[in-house]
């Protein structure tokens, strides 16, 4: 399986500079991008639809900031967006594909000078809401 993660700092930048192209000869099982900064309705045809591949977008409420999308050649089983917590949920940071044999997780975190914002959520999520690793082991039995 040919699994690609990639940090594109705005879709819609990379496919004028031969993003299609690149993706059409690599030819990804799955490829997931992170800080997209478009809403899905923003993007051209060419980005909404690529031939071959079924594509999920999870986009900030907030123009131009943060999102993630996955794309892949399978199509999922189950596709969450979110953590289910929707003052977090609202930045369009994850999206979780259920495949056959295994989960994906395709999470946009943060950059450094906004690892101080991210703080609250990050206690939040994984401390207080959702103990992350007890989700994990309860999903896996």
């Amino acid at each position: 399986m040919k699994l690609f993660s990639w940090n594109v700092n705005g879709v819609r930048a990379i496919e004028k500079k031969g993003f299609l192209d690149w993706f059409s000869s690599e030819s990804p099982d799955i490829l997931c991008i992170q800080e997209t900064k478009a809403k899905f309705e923003q993007l051209p045809d060419t980005l909404q639809h690529i031939d071959g591949y079924f594509s999920y977008w999870h986009s900030a409420e907030k123009l131009g900031y943060s999102g993630v999308a996955t794309f892949s050649k399978k199509e999922p089983l189950h596709v969450q967006y979110g953590l289910g917590i929707d003052k977090y949920d609202k930045e369009g940071r994850v999206i979780i594909t259920e495949f056959e044999n295994f989960l994906l997780y395709n999470i946009y975190f943060p950059i450094m000078y906004l690892l101080f914002q991210f703080v609250e959520l990050t206690i939040q999520v994984f401390l207080v809401d959702v103990s992350l690793m007890d989700w994990l082991i309860l999903i896996q039995n």
